[in-house]
């Protein structure tokens, strides 16, 4: 906007997508289960859950499970490929915003192995739950993680993606950091609540300017 139209810094305002942070938050009284990788999203081709799959049949020692929360037309594809590779995997389908908080909290580390996104609202959540996480350098994903810092991006293949879950899973602290950096990005960025003071706060200025 601001190249192709010459608007000036000062009037334009970004305002990511909201999340219910009194769902989506860290829960100290549960703990993540060793091993248990999650993901949310529509089970399509655009989401690549194949190279999800193939990238935790990749990873070391065999306690490692994969839970996928959504619907779409390639589950069966998909399940195969699961059964194909040894990955067990567990597939839930819809999953009600009453019980989702708690799946991603007991879960190791949150993967989104997208190939394109917008503004990613299940990664949203998962940082505001405070997980680590895993997802793939592209815009939208890469607008939210700082790789390192608050969670962790890879390259579209499967064993950058399974070297990214090994480190979070293995290098001392460094899931800790990620997640208790990704939920405080959280609060701060995608609160619903604070979203909509801020937008309320602009119209009103817009609406009081001469």
């Amino acid at each position: 906007i601001k190249d192709r139209y010459g608007v000036a810094d000062d009037k334009i305002h970004v305002f990511m997508n909201s999340i219910n942070m009194r769902l989506f938050k860290p829960n100290e009284t549960l703990r993540p289960i060793p091993g248990r990788i999650i993901t949310v999203g529509r089970l399509e081709n655009v989401k690549r859950l194949d190279v999800l799959i193939r990238a935790i049949s990749m990873l070391e020692g065999d306690h490692n499970e994969l839970v996928v929360v959504g619907e779409g037309s390639k589950r069966e594809s998909l399940e195969a490929l699961a059964k194909e590779l040894g990955v067990k995997t567990h597939f839930y389908g819809r999953v009600p915003n009453t019980i989702l908080p708690e799946m991603l909290i007991q879960s190791e580390v949150f993967v989104l192995s997208s190939g394109t996104e917008g503004n990613p609202k299940a990664l949203m959540e998962a940082m505001g739950a405070g997980r680590p996480c895993v997802a793939t350098d592209v815009p939208g994903s890469r607008d939210l993680i700082q790789h390192g810092s608050n969670g962790m991006l890879s390259a579209l293949d499967a064993e950058s993606i399974a070297a990214n879950i090994q480190r979070l899973q293995s290098e001392d602290g460094l899931a800790e950091k990620c997640g208790e950096a990704a939920a405080d990005f959280a609060r701060k960025n995608f609160d619903i609540n604070k979203n909509l003071d801020r937008e309320a706060e602009l119209l009103k200025s817009l609406i009081a300017a001469p």
